[in-house]
């Protein structure tokens, strides 16, 4: 904590957005001192059950974990070996387990559940799904599209001619995942 009480702010609390993974880690703190449990418990508890999301979870980077995709890279490989070796597993860049900021694992019908369990409000009060889409920042339309994205607090809706889907990006090491459901 010493941490994030000795860094400057870049910019006054809920004026505008920029991703950061410590705030992430320290809502994790908030949400174990809150509620007395341990983050991943709490997510399970609350979340992932609730939800449905059978396949899903914190998952330890070594065990054996039915169904888990697991992706392969070059990256660990000396540039001499990369034409010459297969790819390895990137298990070995992963952390050991997830935590607030991410590496939690899950599937695509698991995503559906989420989906689905968000927006029939098992998982947050109405109120406060709409507080989480309501617009901090608005992001220009790529070239080409009249679509552009609005990054709320937590929540990016997406405001195109086809309706007002709302999701969650995010990525890791060589890895990326778009997750939009529209309403």
């Amino acid at each position: 904590m010493h941490y994030f009480r000795t860094r400057p702010w870049r910019s006054r609390p809920g004026s505008r957005f920029e991703y950061s993974n410590v705030a992430f880690i320290l809502l994790g703190a908030i949400i174990e001192q809150a509620s007395g449990q341990d983050y991943l418990a709490y997510v399970q508890q609350h979340v992932f059950d609730p939800a449905g999301m059978v396949d899903s979870g914190f998952f330890e980077a070594d065990e054996d974990t039915p169904n888990l995709a697991v992706g392969y890279t070059f990256r660990t490989l000396p540039d001499s070996a990369r034409g010459q070796l297969s790819a390895r597993t990137h298990t070995q860049l992963k952390p050991f387990k997830g935590n607030p900021a991410g590496d939690s694992v899950s599937t695509a019908p698991d995503l559906l559940r989420f989906a689905q369990a968000l927006m029939a409000g098992r998982l947050l009060q109405r109120s406060t799904f709409d507080l989480f889409r309501q617009p901090i920042n608005v992001m220009p339309a790529p070239p080409g599209s009249q679509d552009r994205a609005t990054p709320g607090l937590g929540l990016i809706t997406i405001d195109s001619t086809h309706g007002h889907p709302v999701g969650h990006n995010g990525g890791g090491r060589r890895y990326h995942h778009l997750f939009i459901h529209g309403p």
